[in-house]
């Protein structure tokens, strides 16, 4: 007849089981715990730096009574416009306007004047467009200063920025990619006006234009 085991030796392996259970899963909801906190914390501070955006768009076209509805006119289009569309759309108009998009490039021009290539980032995908604004020294010091303003090596994580700019002409540059297919994109020549360098990466804006 086996030896019945005393009732401390029951208790002793009833709890050293319950640990071997326990501890893995304590382990593990702690763990998920942080991770959940850190995806709330990177939410807020996404969505405090999609805020400020919009309320320093709203600030800029308020300013300057700029228009950032240019693109608007291209609605359902799945081509490439032409130049004189791009030129109904961007030139010549009343007020100035309102672009969102990274710096490429400055270089200086005059004594006293420097250009500002920005390339842009349009609502409409067909919409392929850079600047080449004439900016004044103390707008291209403030742009050099500001590391917001660089675009990134992975050009999705360059940090949006508004420009606000008026355009007297429309370049087309004719070029294909490897494959040989069309990569044409449209140049604006004009004057900046204003700019602010926000701290949301440029793959967050379809999130932020859907608002």
């Amino acid at each position: 007849m086996k030896a019945k085991r005393p009732a401390i030796v029951n208790v002793i392996l009833t709890t050293l089981g319950v640990c071997v259970v326990s501890i893995p899963c304590v382990h593990w909801y702690r763990q998920y715990e942080r991770e959940l906190t850190h995806q709330r914390n990177n939410l807020a501070t996404e969505t405090a730096y999609k805020a400020d955006l919009e309320a320093a768009l709203g600030r800029l076209k308020s300013k300057w009574l700029a228009e950032d509805r240019w693109d608007d006119d291209f609605t359902g289009q799945l081509t490439i416009p032409y130049s004189v569309a791009m030129e109904r759309a961007l030139v010549g108009k009343s007020s100035p306007l309102v672009f969102l998009g990274t710096v490429e490039d400055v270089r200086q021009d005059t004594q006293d004047d420097s250009i500002v290539r920005v390339r842009v980032y349009a609502r409409k995908s067909v919409i392929r467009l850079h600047l080449s604004l004439t900016a004044s020294q103390s707008q291209v010091d403030e742009i050099s200063a500001n590391q917001q303003f660089h675009q990134q090596s992975v050009g999705e994580f360059s940090k949006v920025c508004i420009f606000v700019a008026t355009l007297d002409r429309i370049e087309r540059i004719a070029a294909r990619n490897g494959q040989n297919d069309d990569a044409s994109y449209f140049v604006g020549h004009g004057i900046l006006k204003d700019d602010y360098s926000s701290e949301v990466p440029a793959y967050q804006l379809p999130s932020v234009w859907a608002q």
